[in-house]
């Protein structure tokens, strides 16, 4: 009942407001460098949002291991599709695409399994509605300011200085998301997975965070000493955006701990933190898109997202305190200086980027050898994120391997 009352909605209303934008496109309406083009390919993504329903129903009943699978699935889809068409010249209609697909690839993921929970009768209820929508008034607004705040920057370089550095600009982004989504696909899962748990909420979330900043950060260290590399890939004028991609990720930390403190806030149900944390995060972001977008255009924006995300730190903090949770720097700074070392040594001695790429198993072995992270602490991660199927069918080819690794 809840469902289909829901999906029906949402249907209705991105339906409508695609429809409207398919309209001004086709009629040639056009705002600025805005094409009537980009508003079509603008309301396909804007109806794609009808995944959200699918993926709630997932959520609710905590099947985040298809949630998990299909959010690596369709970020991966997202980042070799927009990349490879940007590559072959199509711009921000290679772009577009790569988001479209990700979109609708997500879309029919989760309603094939979601159909497995339900009745095709369309029991619509207009007080159901009503509850669905007062009860998501609390996350509207902070969603909201964040998607400004990623992505009004994208548009304040094309608007303001062009469509190559645009490009640029979203190369970075696209690569810089693909090493965040390492942490933020786990933390995402973490709502639920809070919201359910009667004690030992704070206990696992700092679990979660540990774990997803032990996973993050090697990838993102190199990344920041390397980051022509990826960009080359693409093409030699690419590696122009190194200083905005390395930037992106100096965004890691602070965005990981955000992230887990926004979801153990909402799992209290303390919905204004929630909100000031948003604001936090993405008010100085939309003010420094403004003041250095003109001057410094992909860089700019790169360094306002960054600030934004450090301030949000600040904000996450003052927060926690008022939660009384308690975050263990002393792990944490061994989780960031194992990898930020070995960065540095191998950036010092100007080591080529295959000789470089050890950073990443020697991190992750320290970190075991070190027992910054334990056997048991993965288990536990593995167990309430419900991906023990997965792990299982790794650990039995890779089994011998792993324990080797994990002895002291």
């Amino acid at each position: 009942r809840y469902f289909w009352s829901s999906f029906t909605f949402m249907t209705l209303i991105y339906g409508l407001a695609s429809s409207v934008m398919i309209f001004l496109g086709i009629s040639g309406y056009a705002f600025k460098n805005l094409s009537g083009t980009m508003l079509v390919f603008s309301a396909l993504l804007v109806f794609g949002n009808v995944v959200l329903i699918p993926t709630v129903l997932l959520t609710s009943m905590l099947r985040t291991d298809i949630i998990f699978l299909s959010s690596i699935v369709c970020n991966a889809l997202k980042f070799t599709v927009g990349i490879s068409l940007v590559y072959l010249g199509w711009g921000w209609v290679g772009a577009s695409t790569g988001y479209l697909c990700s979109a609708f690839a997500r879309l029919a993921i989760t309603t094939l399994f979601s159909i497995h929970y339900l009745s095709f009768n369309l029991n619509i209820s207009f007080s159901a509605l009503r509850n669905v929508l007062i009860a998501g008034l609390a996350s509207w607004l902070p969603n909201v300011i964040t998607l400004i705040g990623n992505w009004l920057g994208v548009l304040a370089i094309f608007v303001t200085v062009g469509a190559l550095e645009t490009g640029y600009y979203y190369v970075s982004y696209a690569i810089a998301n693909v090493v965040l989504m390492i942490a933020t696909s786990t933390l995402s899962l973490m709502l639920p997975v809070l919201s359910g748990m009667r004690d030992g909420r704070k206990r696992a979330l700092s679990q979660v965070m540990k774990i997803s900043l032990a996973l993050v950060l090697p990838v993102a260290v190199y990344v920041m000493a390397y980051p022509w590399l990826p960009l080359s890939l693409l093409g030699k004028e690419y590696v122009e955006a190194s200083p905005t991609l390395s930037t992106l990720l100096l965004a890691s930390l602070p965005l990981v701990i955000v992230l887990g403190v926004n979801s153990l806030t909402y799992a209290y149900g303390y919905y204004r933190l929630v909100l000031m944390l948003g604001l936090a995060t993405n008010v100085p972001r939309l003010i420094l898109y403004y003041l250095l977008t003109p001057i410094y255009g992909g860089l700019g924006v790169a360094v306002s997202f960054t600030v934004g995300a450090f301030v949000g730190l600040t904000a996450a903090l003052v927060i926690t305190r008022r939660l009384n949770f308690i975050i263990n720097w002393g792990i944490i700074g061994k989780v960031v200086a194992i990898p930020a070392v070995l960065g540095i040594v191998f950036w010092v001695i100007k080591a080529p980027w295959f000789l470089a790429l050890l950073m990443l198993p020697l991190s992750y072995v320290m970190y075991l050898r070190l027992k910054v992270i334990t056997r048991g602490e993965l288990r536990e991660i593995i167990k309430a994120l419900h991906l023990e199927p997965v792990v299982s069918k790794v650990y039995s080819k890779y089994g011998d391997i792993i324990d080797r690794v994990m002895q002291s």
